[in-house]
This record gives structure tokens, C-alpha cells and sequence, in this order.
């Protein structure tokens, strides 16, 4: 587990997670089963009652890490797991002049919702648009 995003109760399941390993093809990874082994470790040491639970299934993703340039030259030798956990809203207009082009990247699935919210605060004022954002107040689906 790392990032701080250890245990997220839905319903009557928990989701459990996160690892943060380099990968070679983003087109080609699998879970690795020390992967599945350290999270169900480090886990049922802070929840020992989970270890008694039937686990359904297991899911992976690849999460983009981003580092914003710092004087337009990257560190030398730095891996994923140096990068920050933040996510970035980038507008390639004021980036680099490419209008009606917006990027959102980093972040993970408990920053998921704020990363969408303010991915579209951009896109909307971009839009002329001057709505408040509804994402917080919608129940999120259980099934």
C-alpha cells in the first residue's frame, strides 16, 4: 500500500490498494502476485479482519506520472516513484498555443472525482460557461 489510499469501504466490499511499480509497455502489464501478496499483508496488519474475507477479483491500471518542468530540464535518474502523486490540468493554449486541446494527468482513483471537477472547471471557463460544479453533490453509483 502507498499514496495513502489503503482501504476504501464500498458497501459490503473493500478495495485495497495501491503498489507504485516502474513498468517497461503500458500496452502489456499484468498484477504481479507479490503485488496482490503485499497489499493483503500490509493491509491485514492494520485490519486483521479482513483476512477472513473472500477477495472477488483484482483490477490494475497504469496511472500517468507527471513532472512539471522545472527550468525545462528534467532530474537525471529519477523514477516514478520520485515524481509527486498530484494530477495536472494542462491547458495547451496557454502551454504551447494549441487551442481547444486540454490534458489531464497524474492523479488516482481517490482523486478521480476532484481531477474530472476541476478538468471541467477548466474546459468550462474555456467554454464561457458559469456554472458551480455539481460533481460533490451526486451519490456516486453502488452497483
Amino acid at each position: 500500500p502507498s499514496d495513502g489510499d489503503i482501504i476504501v469501504p464500498v458497501g459490503t466490499t473493500i478495495v485495497l490498494g495501491t503498489t507504485s511499480v516502474d513498468i517497461e509497455d503500458p500496452d502489456n502489464f499484468v498484477i504481479e502476485e507479490w503485488e496482490i501478496d503485499k497489499m493483503l499483508d500490509e493491509c491485514i496488519k492494520m485490519v486483521p479482519m479482513i483476512e477472513d474475507m473472500r477477495m472477488q477479483r483484482n483490477f490494475a491500471s497504469i496511472r500517468p506520472l507527471y513532472r512539471p518542468p522545472a527550468g525545462g530540464e528534467e532530474e537525471e535518474g529519477t523514477t516514478g516513484i520520485d515524481i509527486s502523486r498530484a494530477f495536472y490540468v494542462l491547458d495547451h493554449e496557454a502551454l504551447d498555443s494549441v487551442g481547444g486541446f486540454v490534458t489531464i494527468t497524474g492523479g488516482k482513483l481517490t482523486t478521480s472525482r476532484l481531477m474530472a471537477e476541476k478538468t471541467v472547471d477548466v474546459v468550462c471557463a474555456k467554454m464561457g460557461i458559469d456554472a458551480p460544479c455539481r460533481t460533490h453533490l451526486e451519490p456516486l453509483p453502488t452497483a
